[in-house]
Protein backbone atom coordinates (compact mmCIF):
# COMPACT_ATOMS: atom_id res chain seq x y z
CA UNK A 1 0.00 0.00 0.00
CA UNK A 2 3.29 2.29 1.13
CA UNK A 3 4.71 1.46 -2.46
CA UNK A 4 1.34 2.30 -4.30
CA UNK A 5 0.90 5.84 -3.04
CA UNK A 6 5.01 6.45 -3.39
CA UNK A 7 3.95 5.30 -6.79
CA UNK A 8 1.16 8.24 -7.30
CA UNK A 9 3.38 10.36 -5.73
CA UNK A 10 6.19 10.11 -7.93
CA UNK A 11 3.85 9.71 -11.17
CA UNK A 12 2.46 13.05 -9.90
CA UNK A 13 5.54 14.89 -9.91
CA UNK A 14 6.62 13.96 -12.75
CA UNK A 15 3.06 15.38 -14.27
CA UNK A 16 3.54 18.31 -12.60
CA UNK A 17 7.11 18.74 -14.03
CA UNK A 18 6.16 18.20 -17.49
CA UNK A 19 3.00 20.78 -17.52
CA UNK A 20 5.80 23.20 -15.96
CA UNK A 21 8.42 22.90 -18.55
CA UNK A 22 6.53 21.62 -21.04
CA UNK A 23 3.07 23.84 -21.05
CA UNK A 24 1.99 22.43 -24.57
CA UNK A 25 1.50 19.48 -23.36
CA UNK A 26 -1.23 20.09 -21.24
CA UNK A 27 -2.79 23.24 -23.81
CA UNK A 28 -6.01 22.40 -25.63
CA UNK A 29 -5.39 23.29 -29.15
CA UNK A 30 -7.50 24.37 -32.07
CA UNK A 31 -7.09 23.49 -36.04
CA UNK A 32 -6.75 26.38 -38.56
CA UNK A 33 -7.53 25.48 -41.50
CA UNK A 34 -7.15 27.98 -44.71
CA UNK A 35 -10.56 29.34 -46.25
CA UNK A 36 -9.75 29.53 -50.63
CA UNK A 37 -13.52 31.39 -50.44
CA UNK A 38 -11.16 34.43 -49.85
CA UNK A 39 -10.66 37.38 -52.56
CA UNK A 40 -8.61 36.00 -54.95
CA UNK A 41 -5.31 37.53 -56.65
CA UNK A 42 -5.69 39.97 -59.69
CA UNK A 43 -3.38 38.17 -62.16
CA UNK A 44 -0.68 36.07 -61.55
CA UNK A 45 3.06 35.68 -62.29
CA UNK A 46 3.22 31.89 -61.04
CA UNK A 47 0.86 28.73 -60.24
CA UNK A 48 3.49 26.78 -57.76
CA UNK A 49 4.06 28.05 -54.52
CA UNK A 50 6.88 26.40 -52.07
CA UNK A 51 7.44 26.82 -48.66
CA UNK A 52 10.34 26.66 -46.43
CA UNK A 53 9.61 27.01 -42.70
CA UNK A 54 12.27 27.96 -40.91
CA UNK A 55 10.70 29.29 -37.77
CA UNK A 56 12.16 28.03 -34.51
CA UNK A 57 8.93 26.39 -33.03
CA UNK A 58 7.09 24.63 -35.66
CA UNK A 59 4.53 22.83 -33.53
CA UNK A 60 1.80 25.87 -33.67
CA UNK A 61 1.05 29.36 -34.86
CA UNK A 62 0.62 30.98 -31.31
CA UNK A 63 -2.72 31.60 -29.10
CA UNK A 64 -6.51 31.64 -29.82
CA UNK A 65 -8.11 33.50 -26.89
CA UNK A 66 -11.87 33.49 -26.58
CA UNK A 67 -12.93 35.05 -23.45
CA UNK A 68 -10.78 32.55 -20.09
CA UNK A 69 -10.92 29.42 -23.10
CA UNK A 70 -6.77 29.75 -24.62
CA UNK A 71 -6.07 27.13 -27.23
CA UNK A 72 -3.03 26.48 -28.63
CA UNK A 73 -3.84 26.89 -33.02
CA UNK A 74 -1.98 24.44 -34.75
CA UNK A 75 -2.65 22.56 -38.33
CA UNK A 76 -3.33 19.11 -39.31
CA UNK A 77 -0.55 18.83 -41.93
CA UNK A 78 2.81 20.68 -41.13
CA UNK A 79 2.03 24.66 -42.02
CA UNK A 80 4.62 25.22 -44.61
CA UNK A 81 2.53 22.71 -46.58
CA UNK A 82 -1.30 23.71 -45.95
CA UNK A 83 0.66 27.57 -46.79
CA UNK A 84 1.98 25.77 -49.69
CA UNK A 85 -1.35 24.48 -50.79
CA UNK A 86 -3.21 27.36 -50.06
CA UNK A 87 -1.49 29.37 -52.10
CA UNK A 88 -1.84 27.03 -55.07
CA UNK A 89 -5.21 26.78 -54.92
CA UNK A 90 -5.76 30.59 -55.03
CA UNK A 91 -3.47 31.34 -58.15
CA UNK A 92 -4.08 28.18 -60.51
CA UNK A 93 -7.74 29.88 -60.76
CA UNK A 94 -6.07 32.91 -62.38
CA UNK A 95 -2.87 31.66 -63.98
CA UNK A 96 -3.28 27.95 -65.15
CA UNK A 97 -0.21 28.93 -67.55
CA UNK A 98 1.73 30.66 -65.53
CA UNK A 99 5.15 28.70 -64.84
CA UNK A 100 6.48 30.05 -62.22
CA UNK A 101 6.95 29.30 -58.56
CA UNK A 102 7.18 31.40 -55.76
CA UNK A 103 9.03 30.53 -52.87
CA UNK A 104 8.75 31.35 -49.34
CA UNK A 105 11.25 31.10 -46.80
CA UNK A 106 9.48 31.42 -43.49
CA UNK A 107 11.14 32.75 -40.81
CA UNK A 108 8.75 33.53 -37.93
CA UNK A 109 4.70 33.69 -37.88
CA UNK A 110 3.16 33.77 -35.01
CA UNK A 111 -0.53 35.30 -34.01
CA UNK A 112 -2.35 36.07 -30.57
CA UNK A 113 -6.07 36.91 -30.05
CA UNK A 114 -7.67 39.00 -27.63
CA UNK A 115 -4.59 40.86 -26.32
CA UNK A 116 -5.63 42.42 -23.39
CA UNK A 117 -9.53 42.02 -24.77
CA UNK A 118 -9.64 43.44 -27.56
CA UNK A 119 -6.58 43.34 -30.26
CA UNK A 120 -5.54 40.74 -32.72
CA UNK A 121 -2.07 40.38 -33.45
CA UNK A 122 -0.06 38.76 -35.91
CA UNK A 123 3.51 38.66 -36.35
CA UNK A 124 5.03 37.37 -39.63
CA UNK A 125 8.49 37.22 -41.04
CA UNK A 126 9.52 36.14 -44.00
CA UNK A 127 11.49 35.93 -47.73
CA UNK A 128 9.47 36.11 -50.82
CA UNK A 129 11.48 34.71 -54.01
CA UNK A 130 10.39 33.89 -57.58
CA UNK A 131 11.49 31.59 -59.90
CA UNK A 132 13.57 32.53 -63.13
CA UNK A 133 13.80 31.42 -66.89
CA UNK A 134 17.56 30.74 -66.18
CA UNK A 135 16.97 28.74 -63.21
CA UNK A 136 17.44 29.59 -59.31
CA UNK A 137 15.29 32.17 -57.31
CA UNK A 138 15.55 36.15 -57.95
CA UNK A 139 14.26 38.30 -54.76
CA UNK A 140 11.26 39.69 -54.53
CA UNK A 141 10.31 41.20 -50.89
CA UNK A 142 10.86 40.97 -47.52
CA UNK A 143 8.23 41.14 -44.96
CA UNK A 144 8.76 41.61 -41.29
CA UNK A 145 5.78 43.20 -39.88
CA UNK A 146 3.50 43.54 -36.20
CA UNK A 147 0.00 43.49 -37.25
CA UNK A 148 -2.44 44.82 -35.15
CA UNK A 149 -6.52 44.60 -35.99
CA UNK A 150 -9.30 45.70 -33.90
CA UNK A 151 -11.13 41.40 -34.34
CA UNK A 152 -11.36 38.82 -32.35
CA UNK A 153 -11.58 36.50 -35.67
CA UNK A 154 -7.42 35.46 -35.77
CA UNK A 155 -8.20 32.78 -38.28
CA UNK A 156 -9.82 35.58 -40.76
CA UNK A 157 -7.39 37.29 -39.77
CA UNK A 158 -4.80 34.85 -41.02
CA UNK A 159 -6.44 33.69 -44.63
CA UNK A 160 -6.68 37.62 -45.54
CA UNK A 161 -3.06 38.40 -44.13
CA UNK A 162 -1.46 35.68 -46.54
CA UNK A 163 -3.86 35.83 -49.43
CA UNK A 164 -3.47 40.05 -49.51
CA UNK A 165 0.89 38.67 -49.60
CA UNK A 166 -0.08 35.94 -52.54
CA UNK A 167 -1.80 38.77 -54.69
CA UNK A 168 1.23 41.05 -54.06
CA UNK A 169 3.27 38.75 -54.88
CA UNK A 170 1.55 37.72 -58.34
CA UNK A 171 1.22 41.20 -59.40
CA UNK A 172 4.73 42.30 -58.93
CA UNK A 173 6.41 43.60 -62.58
CA UNK A 174 9.60 41.70 -62.54
CA UNK A 175 13.05 42.50 -64.65
CA UNK A 176 15.72 39.76 -65.66
CA UNK A 177 17.92 39.51 -62.67
CA UNK A 178 22.27 39.73 -63.22
CA UNK A 179 23.74 35.97 -63.05
CA UNK A 180 24.98 37.24 -59.49
CA UNK A 181 21.98 37.96 -57.86
CA UNK A 182 20.19 34.60 -58.18
CA UNK A 183 19.47 32.54 -55.65
CA UNK A 184 19.66 28.76 -55.59
CA UNK A 185 16.78 27.48 -53.14
CA UNK A 186 19.49 26.38 -50.14
CA UNK A 187 20.76 29.69 -50.88
CA UNK A 188 17.32 31.45 -50.76
CA UNK A 189 17.02 29.11 -46.76
CA UNK A 190 20.04 29.99 -45.62
CA UNK A 191 20.42 33.94 -46.72
CA UNK A 192 19.80 35.28 -43.27
CA UNK A 193 21.65 32.47 -41.12
CA UNK A 194 24.71 33.45 -43.69
CA UNK A 195 24.23 36.79 -43.00
CA UNK A 196 24.17 36.83 -39.22
CA UNK A 197 27.22 34.23 -39.89
CA UNK A 198 29.23 37.60 -40.85
CA UNK A 199 28.00 39.46 -37.86
CA UNK A 200 30.46 38.45 -34.70
CA UNK A 201 27.83 39.29 -31.89
CA UNK A 202 25.37 36.44 -33.28
CA UNK A 203 28.79 34.09 -33.07
CA UNK A 204 29.95 34.25 -29.42
CA UNK A 205 28.12 34.60 -26.19
CA UNK A 206 31.72 36.34 -25.10
CA UNK A 207 30.29 39.69 -25.50
CA UNK A 208 33.17 42.40 -24.69
CA UNK A 209 31.84 45.20 -21.93
CA UNK A 210 31.81 48.44 -22.51
CA UNK A 211 29.38 51.17 -24.43
CA UNK A 212 27.97 50.66 -27.85
CA UNK A 213 27.35 54.03 -29.78
CA UNK A 214 25.91 52.86 -32.68
CA UNK A 215 24.06 49.46 -33.96
CA UNK A 216 27.61 48.36 -36.59
CA UNK A 217 29.75 48.81 -33.24
CA UNK A 218 27.16 46.11 -31.52
CA UNK A 219 26.84 43.75 -34.82
CA UNK A 220 30.93 43.69 -34.64
CA UNK A 221 30.77 43.56 -30.89
CA UNK A 222 33.34 46.17 -30.99
CA UNK A 223 32.28 48.82 -28.32
CA UNK A 224 33.11 52.31 -27.96
CA UNK A 225 34.07 52.46 -24.99
CA UNK A 226 35.25 50.15 -22.25
CA UNK A 227 35.20 52.14 -19.64
CA UNK A 228 32.04 53.21 -17.52
CA UNK A 229 29.83 53.79 -14.13
CA UNK A 230 26.29 52.07 -14.15
CA UNK A 231 23.70 53.11 -11.58
CA UNK A 232 20.37 50.67 -11.76
CA UNK A 233 17.47 52.73 -11.60
CA UNK A 234 14.32 49.60 -10.82
CA UNK A 235 11.14 50.83 -13.00
CA UNK A 236 7.48 48.40 -14.25
CA UNK A 237 9.30 46.60 -16.64
CA UNK A 238 12.87 46.28 -14.71
CA UNK A 239 16.18 47.33 -14.34
CA UNK A 240 16.55 50.60 -16.53
CA UNK A 241 20.04 51.29 -15.17
CA UNK A 242 21.91 55.31 -16.15
CA UNK A 243 25.54 55.05 -17.37
CA UNK A 244 28.06 58.08 -16.82
CA UNK A 245 31.32 58.15 -18.58
CA UNK A 246 34.57 57.92 -16.38
CA UNK A 247 37.50 60.37 -16.04
CA UNK A 248 41.09 59.08 -15.36
CA UNK A 249 40.61 59.10 -11.64
CA UNK A 250 37.74 56.40 -12.37
CA UNK A 251 35.55 58.68 -11.32
CA UNK A 252 31.51 59.22 -13.10
CA UNK A 253 32.02 62.27 -15.21
CA UNK A 254 29.11 63.30 -16.94
CA UNK A 255 25.86 60.73 -18.26
CA UNK A 256 26.10 59.23 -21.53
CA UNK A 257 22.25 59.75 -22.64
CA UNK A 258 20.30 57.31 -23.95
CA UNK A 259 20.24 59.29 -27.60
CA UNK A 260 24.25 59.28 -27.82
CA UNK A 261 24.65 55.49 -27.97
CA UNK A 262 23.11 52.11 -29.00
CA UNK A 263 23.32 49.79 -26.18
CA UNK A 264 25.61 48.64 -23.39
CA UNK A 265 27.04 45.29 -22.03
CA UNK A 266 27.97 45.22 -18.30
CA UNK A 267 29.64 41.72 -18.34
CA UNK A 268 26.09 39.89 -17.56
CA UNK A 269 23.42 41.38 -19.55
CA UNK A 270 23.10 43.98 -22.73
CA UNK A 271 21.20 46.75 -22.14
CA UNK A 272 19.25 48.68 -25.25
CA UNK A 273 18.70 53.01 -25.46
CA UNK A 274 15.36 54.27 -25.48
CA UNK A 275 13.30 57.51 -24.94
CA UNK A 276 12.67 56.54 -21.75
CA UNK A 277 15.70 54.69 -20.89
CA UNK A 278 17.70 52.02 -20.98
CA UNK A 279 15.84 48.29 -20.82
CA UNK A 280 17.24 44.16 -20.72
CA UNK A 281 18.46 42.92 -24.06
CA UNK A 282 18.16 38.71 -24.43
CA UNK A 283 19.00 36.83 -27.45
CA UNK A 284 16.47 34.42 -27.83
CA UNK A 285 16.18 32.22 -30.57
CA UNK A 286 19.58 33.61 -32.63
CA UNK A 287 17.87 37.33 -32.49
CA UNK A 288 17.90 39.95 -29.94
CA UNK A 289 15.09 41.21 -28.09
CA UNK A 290 14.34 43.83 -26.11
CA UNK A 291 11.10 45.34 -23.98
CA UNK A 292 9.56 49.16 -24.69
CA UNK A 293 7.37 51.15 -25.55
CA UNK A 294 6.50 51.87 -28.96
CA UNK A 295 6.59 55.38 -28.37
CA UNK A 296 9.98 55.38 -27.03
CA UNK A 297 11.26 54.41 -30.66
CA UNK A 298 10.91 57.00 -33.57
CA UNK A 299 12.10 57.74 -36.64
CA UNK A 300 15.12 60.01 -35.72
CA UNK A 301 16.28 57.95 -32.70
CA UNK A 302 19.92 56.37 -32.94
CA UNK A 303 20.41 58.08 -36.53
CA UNK A 304 18.06 54.52 -37.48
CA UNK A 305 15.38 54.73 -40.23
CA UNK A 306 12.87 53.06 -38.15
CA UNK A 307 9.75 51.88 -39.42
CA UNK A 308 6.94 52.02 -36.30
CA UNK A 309 5.89 48.86 -36.53
CA UNK A 310 7.75 46.78 -39.24
CA UNK A 311 8.47 47.16 -42.88
CA UNK A 312 7.95 45.58 -46.05
CA UNK A 313 11.38 46.32 -48.27
CA UNK A 314 11.22 45.67 -52.34
CA UNK A 315 14.29 43.54 -54.34
CA UNK A 316 14.48 43.12 -57.62
CA UNK A 317 10.88 44.23 -58.64
CA UNK A 318 9.37 47.14 -61.01
CA UNK A 319 7.29 48.77 -58.41
CA UNK A 320 6.59 49.59 -55.01
CA UNK A 321 4.99 47.13 -52.68
CA UNK A 322 2.54 47.81 -49.84
CA UNK A 323 5.10 50.90 -50.11
CA UNK A 324 9.04 50.41 -49.69
CA UNK A 325 8.44 50.82 -45.44
CA UNK A 326 4.91 50.43 -43.61
CA UNK A 327 5.71 53.36 -41.06
CA UNK A 328 2.78 52.01 -38.79
CA UNK A 329 0.52 48.97 -37.89
CA UNK A 330 0.19 47.87 -41.27
CA UNK A 331 -3.51 47.53 -42.76
CA UNK A 332 -3.22 44.83 -45.18
CA UNK A 333 -6.54 43.41 -43.38
CA UNK A 334 -9.15 45.15 -45.14
CA UNK A 335 -12.02 46.64 -43.48
CA UNK A 336 -9.68 46.68 -40.02
CA UNK A 337 -8.56 49.68 -37.87
CA UNK A 338 -5.15 50.98 -37.23
CA UNK A 339 -4.87 50.82 -33.25
CA UNK A 340 -0.85 51.42 -33.19
CA UNK A 341 -1.00 54.76 -32.44
CA UNK A 342 -4.16 55.46 -30.48
CA UNK A 343 -4.32 56.10 -26.94
CA UNK A 344 -5.92 53.35 -25.51
CA UNK A 345 -8.10 54.82 -22.89
CA UNK A 346 -10.03 52.78 -20.10
CA UNK A 347 -12.31 54.09 -17.51
CA UNK A 348 -11.39 54.68 -13.89
CA UNK A 349 -13.51 53.63 -11.69
CA UNK A 350 -12.17 56.24 -8.87
CA UNK A 351 -13.03 59.12 -10.74
CA UNK A 352 -14.89 58.43 -13.88
CA UNK A 353 -12.27 59.79 -16.12
CA UNK A 354 -10.32 58.28 -18.74
CA UNK A 355 -6.80 57.35 -18.37
CA UNK A 356 -4.25 56.22 -21.17
CA UNK A 357 -2.82 52.98 -20.83
CA UNK A 358 1.23 52.34 -21.61
CA UNK A 359 1.67 49.66 -24.24
CA UNK A 360 4.45 47.48 -24.45
CA UNK A 361 5.86 45.92 -26.99
CA UNK A 362 9.04 43.05 -27.42
CA UNK A 363 11.63 44.57 -30.52
CA UNK A 364 13.87 42.62 -32.16
CA UNK A 365 17.06 44.37 -33.29
CA UNK A 366 17.26 43.36 -37.10
CA UNK A 367 20.71 43.19 -38.67
CA UNK A 368 19.97 43.42 -42.44
CA UNK A 369 17.23 46.67 -42.21
CA UNK A 370 19.72 48.03 -38.75
CA UNK A 371 16.03 48.53 -37.10
CA UNK A 372 14.14 47.55 -34.48
CA UNK A 373 11.17 45.47 -35.47
CA UNK A 374 8.15 44.91 -32.47
CA UNK A 375 7.70 41.21 -32.72
CA UNK A 376 5.05 40.81 -29.98
CA UNK A 377 2.65 43.39 -28.08
CA UNK A 378 3.21 42.70 -24.16
CA UNK A 379 0.40 44.37 -23.29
Amino acid sequence: MILMKRYFAVLLCALLLLLFYCPAFGQKQSVFVFDTSVALPKGGIYNHVRVIDERPDKSNLGLDKIRFNTKLLVTEKPFADELAEFGENLVRKIAPRADNTLLIVLHQFQVESNVKGFVTTLYLDADYYLSTPLGGYQFLFTVDNLTEVKTTDVRRDINILFAHLFNEAANIKVTLPPKDSIYTQAQAANKLADIKKQLPVYNTSNYKVGVYYTIDQFLNNTPGDTLFKEDDHYVKIGNSPKFYYVDKRGWANGRIREKDFFAVYNGKRWFKSTKDGSFGMDKIDDDFYFKAEKKSIDAYYNNSPFAAVGYISGGLVGGMIVGAVVGAVTTTLDKTADVSNEDITQENPKNGKGHKTEIFYLFKVDPVSKTFIPAKRLQ
